[in-house]
């Protein structure tokens, strides 16, 4: 049976536990959220192998999202954060023994995304193009040895270009005055 500890000042934060153990309240979405991963890891490794005769036009293509749904306040973020930890610390766990095509895959740190940081300005391509570009530039300054340095510049002007795109894409008369002020054109 699984025992639920309330922790005074803490009873509406989000929960995460080190180790997900099998007396655990939320087993049986840990389970789930695990078989799902399986089955998107098994679809995406059968894609690859078939690319040349795979199209997009031919077959339903699977999801390969994984959505914890719930009422506030019900565990959906804590459940979620314990299991990406689970997966990128703890690929031992038993939730994880059912999980054959997990075996020789590796995942890349998670990125979690605040919901409280969208705002008018930034979505959720925008926050996450500034995790990965802080990632890169922690790696970019720390190891300069990892990759030669025309590949961190060529990286670096494709992070810009991205970003410019999605500018352009959240705000297009901004960008295309940008455009007329840098050419000298003014924009009314």
């Amino acid at each position: 049976m699984a025992n639920i500890t309330i922790i005074k000042g803490e009873e509406f934060k989000i929960a995460v536990k080190e180790k997900i153990t099998k007396d655990d309240l939320f087993m049986e979405q840990y389970e789930r959220a695990a078989g799902m991963l399986d089955k998107i890891v098994r679809t995406s490794a059968e894609t690859q192998s078939e690319k040349e005769l795979w199209s997009w036009k031919s077959q339903d293509f699977e999801n390969n999202i994984i959505a914890f749904c719930g009422e506030r306040g019900e565990g959906k973020s804590s459940v979620m954060i314990a299991f990406v930890n689970a997966l990128y610390q703890d690929r031992n766990n038993e939730i994880f023994t059912k999980c054959k095509n997990l075996i020789n895959t590796n995942f890349a740190e998670p990125i979690v995304i605040d919901p409280s940081l969208f705002d008018g300005v930034h979505n959720v391509l925008d926050i996450v193009l500034a995790k990965l570009f802080r990632k890169f530039y922690e790696c970019y300054n720390n190891d300069h040895q990892h990759a030669e340095e025309r590949t961190r510049e060529n990286l670096l002007d494709r992070f810009q270009r991205v970003y410019r795109y999605v500018s352009l894409i959240n705000n297009q008369k901004q960008m295309l005055d940008d455009e007329l002020t840098m050419k000298g054109i003014s924009a009314s």
